[in-house]
């Protein structure tokens, strides 16, 4: 918004990200929690389901602590034409993955290739 003004939209809670999808918001700002909730939720399904099928982009910043549990396949599973972005300074590589009842999953396994790195210096 500092670059112009009303641009994004921040969600305070999952009813306004539900609105926000609704209406002509283009840019939306929420927490991975709020989405998994609007779509998982019974009180939120029917407005959420005219957008399975629609071309969208998420972005996700953090990827690397957010994105390795059931959220992100419901996310991945329920929308059906979206391109996913990952950004991470630290990102999980084999030999760092830890182990969960998905079993040890990569930063590339969930986001695919690399798009760009770069280390501090630059």
């Amino acid at each position: 918004n500092h670059f112009s003004d009303g641009s994004i939209d921040g969600t305070n809670d999952t009813k306004s990200l539900v609105t926000q999808f609704n209406d002509d918001t283009k840019i939306i700002v929420t927490t991975i929690q709020k989405l998994n909730t609007a779509i998982h939720k019974d009180r939120y399904r029917k407005q959420m389901e005219r957008f399975k099928n629609e071309r969208m982009v998420f972005i996700f910043d953090e990827c690397h602590r957010s994105q390795f549990g059931d959220t992100h396949q419901r996310i991945k599973d329920y929308f059906e034409d979206v391109q996913m972005f990952g950004f991470t300074g630290t990102p999980i590589f084999a030999d760092n993955a830890v182990r969960n009842e998905r079993g040890k999953r990569t930063t590339k396994e969930l986001f695919g290739e690399c798009l760009h790195k770069y280390v501090i210096t630059d």
